[in-house]
């Protein structure tokens, strides 16, 4: 028996060295090392499978797990197919030799408080948080920072998504700063290393987005845990928001005239048109036919970390002076010249209708006798921005 309980000691030990390499960086799962560790381990498991089972009631050591009961937790802790599964299962295994090994009657094994319990958010960054004392009001990001911890142990990759945009947006105040983006390229990090890391979590945004924005369709998702980013960026930031922020001499002011200056200095949106064809026909809108242009843009704001609105409108020579169609509609809208929102790191294709025919006139007209050499669609933003985009004759089609 001496030599079972040595041999369950150091499959204890071995797959505590594979849960640290693997918990340490996620892209190790896939390592040709990775594999050499999980073979050895199903190799020693296999010896003592009986052993372990006997010693945790008689059963195979089970969890459930993302709605399904009875995971076989060493066999998927040690599979290469899923390194979600793989990662919470290889939460509990050591457990359970623990328990073997006291059960044949070897030393009680205890693992460490930071082994046992695997956190996203270090704890005592947020016993930090709760009870620090100046001017901002930390009992918002307390909450988030748990709640973080909670969906992450449980395995829930979309509140955990969310949770992490939610800091990224929630805490850039502590540092001086109006946004996430100014965290990253105005903020005086100690080394460029910490940027970096900034700038990592400022991309991994986009999927947070993702996580929130994408609607349903009949293509199968493909985020999961492992495309959270590394904990010890998020964890960084939050060190330093602790040490920097009662030094923040004044708080960026929220209200809606900055907030608007704001956009206007951090937009970085671009529009241009999708295809070069422009067609005047009777188009089918909500309850009425309506005789406009139909355009298709493409919306670029993937470089900002702001939203931001359009609106356009078509101008040209006509027979007595200038002619401009004011009167607008994004395809999907209801309402008549109502901005298009566009999210930050969103890019996307949308048509849009224009007429100096009023939205709601059912009257049919035929195309207007324009100068087509000189039309131009003109867009604005509400950050302030202003294109102009010829477009040439060729391109006017009616449908």
């Amino acid at each position: 028996m001496r030599n079972n309980i040595n041999r369950l000691k150091q499959l204890l030990e071995r797959t505590k060295e594979y849960k640290e390499k693997f918990y340490k960086d996620r892209s190790f799962f896939n390592s040709n090392e990775a594999d050499l560790i999980r073979e050895d381990l199903m190799k020693r498991y296999e010896e003592l499978r009986l052993l372990i089972a006997e010693a945790n009631g008689g059963n195979t050591p089970a969890i459930s797990l993302a709605g399904y009961n009875g995971v076989d937790v060493f066999i998927n802790s040690l599979s290469s197919f899923n390194s979600t599964t793989a990662f919470h299962c290889l939460k509990v295994a050591p457990e359970y030799i623990i328990r073997a090994i006291a059960y044949y009657g070897g030393k009680k094994v205890t693992l460490s408080k930071k082994n046992s319990k695997e956190h996203y958010i270090r704890p005592e960054f947020i016993e930090n948080f709760r009870v620090k004392k100046d001017k901002f009001n930390y009992k918002k990001l307390v909450k988030l920072l748990e709640e973080l911890n909670d969906n992450y142990l449980s395995g829930n990759f979309y509140a955990s998504s969310a949770l992490i945009r939610a800091i990224l947006d929630h805490v850039p105040p502590l540092l001086g700063c109006f946004s996430f983006e100014q965290v990253v390229n105005n903020y005086h990090w100690p080394i460029k290393t910490d940027k970096q890391y900034m700038k990592k979590l400022l991309d991994f945004k986009i999927e947070g987005h993702d996580t929130m924005h994408r609607p349903i369709s009949f293509d199968q998702d493909l985020l999961e845990i492992d495309n959270l980013p590394s904990s010890n960026r998020v964890n960084r930031l939050l060190q330093e928001c602790l040490k920097k922020s009662g030094e923040v001499k004044q708080i960026p002011s929220f209200k809606k005239k900055s907030l608007e200056d704001h956009i206007l200095k951090t937009s970085l949106i671009k529009v241009e048109l999708a295809e070069n064809k422009v067609s005047w026909a009777n188009y089918a809108m909500s309850h009425h036919v309506w005789s406009s242009f139909r355009l298709k843009l493409l919306i670029d704001n993937y470089k900002s970390s702001v939203p931001d609105y359009i609106k356009v409108f078509l101008i040209a020579n006509f027979f007595d002076g200038k002619w401009f169609a004011k009167n607008f509609i994004f395809d999907g809208f209801k309402e008549p010249n109502e901005n298009f929102r566009v999210e930050p790191h969103e890019v996307k294709k949308v048509f849009v209708f224009i007429s100096d025919n009023p939205p709601g006139n059912s009257d049919q007209k035929p195309m207007p006798d324009i100068d087509r050499n000189t039309l131009k669609l003109i867009i604005e933003t509400k950050s302030g921005g202003k294109f102009s985009i010829p477009i040439k004759a060729g391109w006017i089609v009616r449908g």
